[in-house]
């Protein structure tokens, strides 16, 4: 389990969000909320004693920023992470629309919440029209920018990951008697196969430098806890040059998604669908005048196996 502090601060007020539990704070003279988030679960199945692992961790932070005896309300986010190649090809299994599907699991991740007595303030779906709303409006600021273009991409992807990996990150295991040889992810062992699909892309490759000087900077050397993961992701950012981040599908072979803004052929990837729910939660797109509702989050509880992808 990583920690991820952010520790800017601006001010803030919270609202209520559509097919979420959430709750509101009065912060008109009070300092923006201390805003914790856990990861947010992916319902393809029941949920396990992990998800409760770091539920509960999340709940002892949430917990001890109320004892402190402050005014500084706290806004606690959980939430679901719905969209996705795996979540469409569960629901297809079990003959279920991928709505209803996504419905009766993510009852059970609340009821979990709530049964553990776990005191987040926001449940948060990315099936919610609010989240759809962020998502839209995110991805045309950043195409706005330049920063999104259409181009051929080359990968093995893996349906259990949701990601694609390099020739670097794969490996051939060995036939065994009636088995052939098959492509796995060297990091989590998940079987991959090569697609080659017309794709929008994200310059990732133009924030290497701001990047590693944010991570490399000896003011932020405590960011990410444990150290280790700190410096591990410092070492990628050294070890080579980034590429360009694939951030849509062919709606052909993904359904089960947000449509990419003027483009129904395309849909947004779950990644870069599922990692701006924390915006959705406090309420993106601000107002006109641009204040920022709450916004930073002040520490993010994720696994570390998701840390590359959310960082």
């Amino acid at each position: 389990m990583s920690l991820v502090r952010l520790t800017r601060i601006c001010t803030a007020r919270s609202r209520g969000i559509h097919s979420t539990r959430c709750r509101s704070f009065n912060t008109s003279q009070l300092e923006k909320p201390y805003y914790i988030t856990t990861p947010i679960f992916y319902p393809n199945a029941v949920p396990h004693i992990g998800h409760l692992y770091s539920l509960v961790i999340a709940d002892i932070f949430a917990r001890f920023q109320r004892l402190r005896g402050t005014e500084r309300p706290v806004h606690f986010l959980a939430g679901m992470d719905e969209h996705g190649l795996k979540i469409q090809k569960a629901a297809q299994a079990k003959d279920m629309q991928p709505s209803a599907f996504c419905d009766e699991l993510s009852g059970q991740f609340s009821l979990l919440a709530e049964s553990a007595g776990v005191s987040n303030t926001c449940f948060m779906r990315t099936t919610s029209r609010e989240h759809h709303e962020t998502v839209a409006e995110v991805w045309r600021r950043l195409d706005a920018k330049g920063l999104i273009y259409k181009g051929d991409y080359s990968g093995w992807y893996s349906i259990t990951d949701e990601c694609f990996y390099t020739n670097s990150q794969v490996a051939q295991t060995p036939s065994q008697g009636a088995s052939p040889s098959t492509t796995v992810s060297t990091e989590t062992g998940s079987v991959v196969e090569w697609q080659n699909e017309q794709n929008y892309m994200f310059r990732l490759s133009s924030f290497q430098k701001p990047l590693l000087t944010h991570y490399g900077s000896p003011a932020n050397g405590g960011i990410i806890h444990p150290p280790q993961h700190h410096t591990h992701i410092v070492q990628i950012l050294q070890s080579g040059p980034l590429t360009d981040l694939s951030i849509s599908r062919p709606r052909s072979r993904l359904e089960w998604g947000v449509q990419v803004p003027g483009d129904p052929e395309q849909t947004v990837y779950v990644w870069f669908d599922a990692l701006l729910v924390y915006l959705t939660g406090r309420g993106f797109p601000w107002s006109a005048n641009g204040k920022k509702e709450g916004w930073p989050v002040d520490l993010q509880v994720i696994g570390k196996d998701i840390l590359r992808s959310s960082r």
